[in-house]
């Protein structure tokens, strides 16, 4: 399987720092398989607001906007936690435990896009492993968007291209 990964904006939302991430075969064509967002903004209150125009401005006609809308803090790692230059120290150590930040977001995007599978995991190599595991589950590729947070997606490209530099 081929990665291929670069910017991908979303022209009606008023943050230019959405990354997308693309798998696929060995093809230029766009994987047909399911779609996965994956999502954070810690520390900001309105975040929760940007869910809405991200989900009108991808929707799909009568289908769910993503398939699968994960959301996930900004700690990279499951075993060894951030990497170093994506702590946060402005954000409550508590908040992050609990993932109440990230429940909120899955309750207003359960509520926004009700077909979506809905689920919140703590790091964001738990997300990119889950977002692996729908494509292999399905026997397909699948295209996960990774958005929201620079930290986030920061450390998602670390993660994918296995830079520790980023």
């Amino acid at each position: 399987m081929k990665l291929q990964i670069g910017r991908f904006l979303f022209p009606q939302l008023s943050r230019p720092y959405q990354a997308h991430v693309h798998h696929q075969a060995n093809t230029n064509r766009p994987s047909s398989g399911p779609r996965i967002m994956i999502f954070n903004q810690q520390g900001r209150t309105e975040a929760v607001d940007f869910l809405t125009p991200l989900q009108k401005a991808t929707s799909r006609n009568s289908l769910p906007s993503f398939d699968h809308a994960v959301f996930c803090t900004n700690v990279t790692y499951a075993k060894t936690g951030y990497k170093r230059d994506f702590v946060n120290r402005g954000i409550d150590p508590k908040e992050i435990e609990t993932l109440s930040v990230q429940k909120r977001f899955a309750d207003k995007w359960s509520e926004i896009d009700p077909g979506s599978k809905v689920v919140v995991i703590p790091t964001i190599e738990e997300a990119l492993d889950y977002a692996r595991g729908v494509g292999e589950e399905e026997g397909t590729q699948a295209v996960a968007y990774v958005t929201g947070s620079l930290h986030l997606v920061g450390g998602a490209l670390g993660i994918l291209e296995k830079a520790d530099a980023l």
